[in-house]
């Protein structure tokens, strides 16, 4: 069952009922998804951390894969696009990154809000943001 991939919470719960012997109701797989930092991303559900943390040999940190695009809004707000179902791991990942210099962030399905404390604050995060995908921000 580890490596099979898993679409949706419904189908998990046949999973287990049929590998493991495990009764659960949908409810209750939705809560253990949520804290086990689960994400789904194209369509399967995958550990967050992995998503956001750099591979062993070095390769460019996934979180440049998931990113598609950003834009500071006014001069409190960075807007962030990712792949479908990937924003709460780059949030996350993007918390542990610009520390301070994000008052918060609110990351949804494809897109995280960032707020920042003023307009020179807001031009290090999207400066930052570049590092992480120059070939897709607008400079």
């Amino acid at each position: 069952m580890r490596g099979h991939a898993v679409s949706n919470q419904e189908e998990l719960v046949a999973l287990l009922e049929k590998h493991a012997g495990i009764s659960a109701t949908q409810a209750s797989v939705s809560r253990d998804v949520r804290e086990l930092g689960l994400v789904k991303v194209d369509g399967r559900y995958v550990q967050a951390q992995r998503l956001a943390s750099a591979s062993a040999d070095g390769e460019p940190n996934p979180i440049h894969e998931l990113i598609t695009g950003s834009e500071p809004i006014g001069a409190n707000l960075v807007i962030v696009h990712t792949r479908v179902g990937a924003a709460s791991a780059v949030a996350a990942e993007l918390d542990a990154r610009l520390g301070e210099d994000a008052a918060g962030t609110i990351a949804g399905d494809d897109t995280i809000f960032i707020a920042v404390r003023s307009r020179a604050v807001q031009g290090r995060v999207v400066a930052s943001l570049r590092a992480l995908t120059p070939e897709l921000l607008p400079h």
